[in-house]
């Protein structure tokens, strides 16, 4: 069967479709992928055809809007015009590369935040499936800005509606973009208000790589979500830290390892004296992370502190004793596998839900947001880590639960029996369904 996946973001948007799309081929699939063009050498180190996504994800986060965007930490500088104009751009150059790549396709796979995904796959005449690493849907028992910057909880009623209403907002950015789509190639545009009662399912299945163990699946989900479990890389691949890293390793306690993964800094060289003296305050070893945000690229460390650019989570994680980061769906998956508890300090975006979800489990210590990030707070939670006993075991568990998990085979499961059972009725039916209300009018 071939196989066509696209998905945009950063790292943690892209290392899970490239482990999906490594299992798909090694069970006998012909897969092609397309990501952002900065991860093309990741992408075929892997032995995977690559599609570049004509979008830069560190050089447009790395612009000084952006940049401030990120750490404010509010949800309405996520909506400001540069905000919403870059979303249109990633979202056309990924419609461009899904285009590309379904061609002569069996089977189209998209990230939900690609809007014009599902029109692509009609007019191809071929099955598609949303994936996503975030619990995308509403829910009256998720917080209803868990994707915009908050995890504030408001009970099930209002979860529910303001899920809904958060869904349908964010639809009228997407829509934008889906619609440059479908008046190019001779569709009708869609509605401002249709889509999101027909874009769930049983419209399109979605499958949503996130374990069970971490995050239950909503009993308000209907049987079109699957939860598959976690996409996890296959660990070993030619990797060899820098020197002295294992030396530094090897010559005093585990270290807390700690960085912001994607999250770019306006102010690197101060948020390394933040930190430095809270690995002091804490009398903790510490491994930096540096990123895109540059943590630790400024040198004059102490011999406590090992700064690298990056290495891979499944290498460094399981010979640290804790982690902190900034809560992106990718590296808290790989921290919880680990088994190791988890320090999170959310910029932005579903951040401070994986924050608030992980310390729910009992993973990890309450959120430290990086707008208010101190060296006194973070030098507790530090503390924290290293000594309660409770949080460690906790951790331990549900790694040894995530590494016994087989998502991508599940998923692929999944896969193959979707395309068995398509019928080419079904978007007759979910393009009738696009210009009705919740209602049926029209």
């Amino acid at each position: 069967m071939k196989i066509a996946i696209v998905t945009v973001g950063s790292r943690g948007d892209t290392q899970p479709f490239i482990a999906l799309a490594l299992g798909l081929q090694q069970a006998g699939h012909q897969v092609r992928l397309a990501a952002p063009s900065n991860f093309a050498s990741m992408v075929t180190s892997w032995g995977l055809d690559f599609t570049p996504v004509a979008w830069d994800a560190e050089a447009a986060l790395n612009q000084g809007v952006m940049k401030q965007t990120i750490q404010s930490g509010k949800l309405k500088a996520l909506l400001q015009g540069h905000a919403r104009q870059l979303l249109r751009q990633i979202h056309t150059a990924a419609t461009d590369a899904a285009w590309t790549i379904s061609e002569g396709a069996d089977l189209l796979i998209f990230k939900a935040a690609i809007p014009a995904g599902g029109s692509i796959a009609e007019l191809r005449g071929i099955p598609a499936i949303e994936a996503n690493i975030v619990p995308w849907l509403p829910s009256a028992e998720l917080p209803p800005l868990a994707l915009l910057g908050s995890a504030r909880r408001y009970g099930p009623l209002l979860n529910r509606l303001g899920g809904q209403l958060r869904h349908l907002f964010l639809w009228q950015i997407l829509r934008l973009s889906a619609n440059d789509f479908r008046r190019a190639h001779g569709l009708t545009s869609f509605s401002r208000w249709g889509l999101p009662a027909a874009h769930r399912p049983p419209r399109l299945p979605q499958m949503i790589a996130i374990s069970p163990t971490v995050l239950p699946l909503p009993s308000d989900w209907n049987e079109g979500v699957w939860m598959t479990g976690y996409w996890f890389l296959p660990a070993g691949q030619n990797w060899q830290p820098p020197p002295g890293l294992t030396a530094f390793l090897e010559r005093g306690d585990p270290p807390i390892c700690i960085g912001f993964g994607s999250m770019t800094n306006t102010d690197p060289a101060g948020t390394l004296r933040l930190i430095l003296d809270a690995v002091q305050q804490a009398g903790v070893r510490a491994v930096l992370i540096g990123g895109w945000g540059g943590l630790g690229a400024q040198g004059g460390l102490p011999d406590t502190v090992f700064a690298l650019d990056q290495a891979p989570h499944d290498w460094l994680y399981p010979r640290c004793v804790a982690a902190v980061h900034h809560g992106g769906a990718g590296t808290t998956a790989a921290a919880l596998r680990a088994g190791i508890p988890a320090v999170i300090v959310p910029h932005n975006f579903d951040q401070p839900f994986w924050g608030d979800q992980v310390q729910r489990i009992g993973a990890g210590t309450e959120p430290l947001p990086f707008h208010q990030l101190t060296t006194t707070g973070l030098a507790e939670r530090l503390r924290q880590v290293q000594q309660d006993k409770a949080i460690q075991q906790r951790a331990q568990e549900i790694g040894r639960c995530l590494r016994a998990e087989d998502g991508i085979g599940q998923a692929i499961r999944l896969i193959e029996r979707r395309v068995h059972m398509w019928q080419p009725q079904e978007y007759l039916m979910s393009t009738m369904s696009m210009h009705t209300d919740n209602n049926g009018r029209s």
